[in-house]
């Protein structure tokens, strides 16, 4: 119905199959609601739904729950009204005391940046545009930020030939870019 969310906020749409969000153009379709309607979605949102069943099933989980009345639907998540979800957690008395406390280290999490974007690196030294590029590229949580949008893109369009040298130059635009935050905010 024209919204965006549980929110309700409204989308603006600029043509019946496209929206704008963030300032990017942005294609609608239709895919199966759990209704069993159609209903629109992004097409990026649409890779994801792909994703998502493809995980529930490669990870074996078979207690996954979707609690909207609407939406998309997904394959091996259950569909049920959330009065009807029947939740059980023990009665257990913890103490913030009692949980371990692991302060973040920003040295190790840049170490460990690094060696994701070496890898990274080490396979566009061989003019390489694969799945393994991009499960190396996800591995990096700065590069992936960069990366989401093109991502999707490749996956969408199964890696087709003539997205490589874009892909492959963004890729590296990234790196740049993560690189000079980096050495801006002096984390390195």
């Amino acid at each position: 119905d024209n919204t965006a969310y549980a929110s309700g906020a409204q989308l603006n749409r600029i043509s019946p199959d496209e929206i704008l969000a963030d300032g990017i153009k942005k294609n609608l379709v239709q895919v199966r609601s759990v209704t069993g309607e159609k209903v629109y979605t992004r097409d990026d949102y649409e890779a994801f739904i792909g994703h998502f069943a493809h995980l529930i099933k490669e990870l074996g989980y078979s207690e996954v729950y979707n609690v909207s009345s609407f939406g998309a639907y997904i394959e091996g998540v259950k569909n049920v009204k959330f009065d009807d979800l029947y939740l059980y957690a023990p009665a257990v008395n913890v103490s913030l005391n009692d949980i371990p406390y692991k302060k973040f280290d920003i040295t190790e999490f840049v170490q460990e940046e690094f060696k994701n974007i070496n890898n990274i690196i080490a396979m566009l030294s061989k003019s390489t545009f694969s799945p393994a590029l991009v499960s190396s590229i996800v591995k990096s949580v700065l590069v992936y930020q960069y990366m989401q949008g093109e991502i999707v893109k490749v996956l969408q369009s199964n890696f087709e030939e003539r997205l490589a040298q874009e892909f492959i130059d963004k890729t590296k635009a990234s790196i740049k870019s993560v690189v000079d935050t980096l050495q801006r905010t002096k984390l390195i």
